[in-house]
């Protein structure tokens, strides 16, 4: 879809127009260009696969491409990632200059396929962006989290491999150029994103990230950015100003976080910008007009962990949600108990918090659970080298369950079979309701895990959708049109939604755009 702006100024919505999530757009200025976002549309994966069937990494681009995945532009890409493939071999140049690829925030469906992208397009981001993004790939180093780091392939022929043998090829790096929004980055951030055994592992020299600022230059344009309140670090919102005007897009915001005020301060600075010629805003609950705060999940789960005396708990919430994760670690602190965190949760939490101010204080109380296991990867070693002393295993808590806080989330329910005594506890969920068929299988799934393990739900969302126990990361429909009055746009573009229709009913002040190939703005 390609939005006419002026002139010279377009935007092209490569996806997520009508879906939530999977947001890729390019805002062009004479054959300049620069991407906001780039995030894998889940509801096109679960199309066509799922957990054992997975688009194959040793075909590079082409399972992405053939099922819509990815937009069809060969330009936008590594030239690694290509193999002989005569689908791959037709597909068209989208014939801009990409100068740089802006993330409004970590979360996958903004930034899932970025790790695509041709290397030498400098990624953009909060530095929470940055070092959660590394965090990612330290723990997990397959092709799909390459967002810090790239392992070159070979390019042609059928396979998409490693160069030379295997212990060679893993060895092999380069780094993105990365640029934050900040003035420096604390000597913190350096080490976490330098530490030796991560180089060790990559072999490649370190290109640290590079301070732009709040104010700065991308490609041909000249960008303001906001943080704002959304349920993952260090999110922001960009004002973007063209020859046409000013081109606002929100990333995905909230206003009933800890932090609503960041949000606030966004819409009233950005108010005083003109004109604006456009407003991309994200409309995921454009339909819903009341929210659960932050507030009202602590108080709730004081609650619930309070009522067990002694019993276990274990509670399941979004662990990129500093927030959230703040609001547990004060929870298990109030009720006597000590928050225990899986390996690669705890890493996460502890890079997000060189940055995150809420959760600095609140890990320092925080365990890290250990299993025991026959090899550890190189993360997990420095983990259980600066960590140790906080280390506890499964037979520590099955000693006394009513001391721990767990979090042991839906992939680890295997694991809680290593401690007997749980039956009669308590599993709080707090996190978000299922969005597709498949979710709602998992969360099935999981509800005869809990069974089998004699544990009861509380918060279920299928039951009690209006237990307090998870606030949304978005918006509601008339706080949105808040935004939008405040703000005056000339044309407003929904995007990440499946609600365009309460746009373009509600909205009065100025044209909504409908997702066309085309719109003159």
């Amino acid at each position: 879809m390609v939005y006419n702006l002026g002139m010279a100024t377009r935007l092209h919505i490569l996806d997520g127009a009508r879906s939530i999530g999977g947001t890729k757009m390019i805002l062009e200025e004479d054959g300049r260009g620069i991407i906001l976002d780039f995030g894998l549309n889940y509801g096109r994966l679960g199309l066509f696969f799922e957990d054992f069937l997975k688009p194959r990494s040793q075909r590079g681009i082409l399972d992405y491409i053939l099922t819509g995945l990815l937009p069809r532009y060969r330009d936008l890409y590594r030239p690694d990632l290509f193999i002989d493939h005569p689908d791959l071999a037709q597909l068209p140049e989208l014939g801009i200059s990409i100068e740089a690829a802006l993330f409004s925030h970590p979360h996958f469906d903004h930034t899932g396929l970025a790790w695509f992208l041709r290397e030498d397009i400098p990624f953009y981001g909060s530095p929470e962006c940055a070092l959660t993004s590394k965090a990612s790939q330290d723990v997990r180093s397959e092709l799909d989290r390459e967002l810090v780091y790239a392992r070159p392939r070979l390019a042609g022929g059928y396979l998409v491999k490693h160069p030379g043998n295997k212990s060679e090829g893993e060895k092999v790096a380069r780094w993105r150029p990365w640029r934050v929004f900040a003035d420096k980055i604390s000597e913190e951030f350096r080490r976490f994103w330098c530490d030796d055994f991560w180089l060790k592992k990559v072999k490649c020299e370190t290109l640290e990230p590079e301070p732009v600022g709040w104010d700065f230059t991308a490609g041909p344009f000249r960008i303001k950015a906001w943080p704002v309140d959304h349920s993952a670090p260090g999110a922001v919102a960009f004002a973007i100003e063209t020859s046409a005007g000013w081109v606002i897009y929100t990333g995905d915001l909230r206003f009933h976080g800890y932090a609503r005020g960041k949000t606030e301060r966004f819409v009233e600075e950005a108010s005083r910008l003109y004109p604006i010629r456009a407003l991309i805003i994200e409309g995921t609950r454009a339909e819903e007009s009341e929210s659960i705060s932050e507030e009202d999940v602590y108080g709730r789960a004081l609650e619930v962990v309070k009522a067990a005396e002694a019993k276990a708990i274990n509670a399941e919430f979004p662990l990129r949600h500093p927030e959230r994760l703040a609001t547990f670690a004060r929870v298990s602190v109030e009720s006597g108990r000590r928050l225990v965190l899986m390996p690669s949760d705890f890493y996460t939490a502890h890079a997000i918090a060189i940055t995150e101010p809420c959760l600095s204080s609140a890990l320092k109380d925080v365990l890290l659970y250990v299993e025991e296991k026959g090899k550890s990867k190189g993360w997990e070693k420095g983990l259980a080298e600066r960590f140790g002393n906080r280390a506890v295993t499964h037979k520590e808590i099955m000693r006394n369950p009513g001391d721990y806080l767990l979090s042991f989330r839906y992939w680890s329910m295997n694991k809680l079979l290593d401690i007997p005594g749980l039956a009669g506890g308590k599993y709080i969920y707090s996190t978000s309701e299922p969005h597709s068929e498949e979710q709602e299988w998992d969360l099935e799934r999981l509800k005869r895990w809990l069974d089998l393990l004699g544990i009861t739900m509380v918060g279920d969302p299928m039951a009690n959708p209006k237990d307090p126990l998870h606030a949304s990361g978005h918006a509601s429909g008339p706080e949105l049109l808040e935004v939008i009055g405040a703000l005056e746009p000339k044309e407003v573009i929904p995007i990440h939604t499946q609600n365009w229709g309460f746009f373009s009913e509600r909205v009065k002040c100025c044209r909504v755009s409908e997702p066309e190939p085309t719109i003159d703005l």
